[in-house]
C-alpha cells in the first residue's frame, strides 16, 4: 500500500513538472490483446490466459503520457474439486509513460517507453459459493511503439505486484504476475 501511494505521488509530481512544457496535448485510444501470465505462488492458483482491453492516453508532451487502462482476462483457477474453474479478472489502472527516445526512420517513428501506475484488480469467481474480491495493484512497464502518421503499433510488457485474497482461506498476500500485450494506438 505504501509503495502504491509513493508511486502515485511520483507520477503526479512528475506530470505536474513536465506538463509545464509548451505544446499541444493529444488524445490517444489504444485497444490491445495479449497474455496474462501468473508467476510465483499466483501460478499455483491460476492458469495463463488471454487478456484484452483498451487504454485512453493524453500526450502531455512528446515524452510524457498519462493514461487510464481497463482490461478483462478470461482466466481459470486451479482449485481442486470445483465444477466451474472460470474466473474473470478485471484490471483498471492509471499511470504514466515516459518515452525514452525517438528515432525517425523514413515515415516511421520508433518510440520505446517505460511506465508506472496503479489501480485495482477484481477476481470474479464463477463457481457458486466463491466470493469475488477487489484488491490494489501496481505495475512497472516497458514497451515500444512504431508510429506511422497518426497510427501506432504497440507492444508492452507489464510486471504487476498486487494484493491477493484467497477465496479458500481468505488470507491476503502480495502476489506477482505479468502481462504481455500487442495493440494499436490512434493519435487524435
Amino acid at each position: 500500500m505504501k509503495g502504491l501511494l509513493i508511486t502515485a505521488a511520483l507520477i503526479v509530481t512528475g506530470t505536474t513538472v513536465i506538463a509545464q512544457s509548451p505544446g499541444p496535448m493529444r488524445i490517444e485510444l489504444r485497444p490491445f490483446a495479449g497474455a496474462y501470465v501468473p508467476t510465483g505462488k499466483l501460478a499455483d492458483d491460476f492458469k495463463t490466459a488471454v487478456t484484452g482491453g483498451a487504454e485512453a492516453a493524453l500526450e502531455i508532451t512528446p515524452r510524457l503520457h498519462v493514461l487510464a487502462t481497463g482490461s478483462w482476462t478470461n482466466s481459470h483457477h486451479k482449485f481442486a474439486g470445483m465444477t466451474n474453474d472460470r474466473t474473470n479478472l478485471w484490471q483498471y489502472d492509471v499511470g504514466a509513460e515516459f518515452t525514452v527516445a525517438e528515432a525517425p526512420v523514413g515515415t516511421w517513428t520508433f518510440r520505446p517507453f517505460v511506465g508506472l501506475g496503479g489501480g485495482g484488480r477484481t477476481y470474479d469467481y464463477q463457481h457458486a459459493g466463491m466470493s469475488s474480491s477487489t484488491q490494489l495493484a501496481g505495475y512497472a512497464s516497458i514497451g515500444h511503439e512504431a508510429l506511422f502518421g497518426a497510427i501506432g503499433i504497440r507492444c508492452e510488457a507489464r510486471d504487476y505486484m498486487s494484493r491477493y485474497k484467497s477465496p479458500l482461506t481468505t488470507k491476503t498476500t502480495n502476489r506477482n504476475d505479468r502481462g504481455f500485450t500487442f495493440g494499436v494506438a490512434f493519435h487524435f
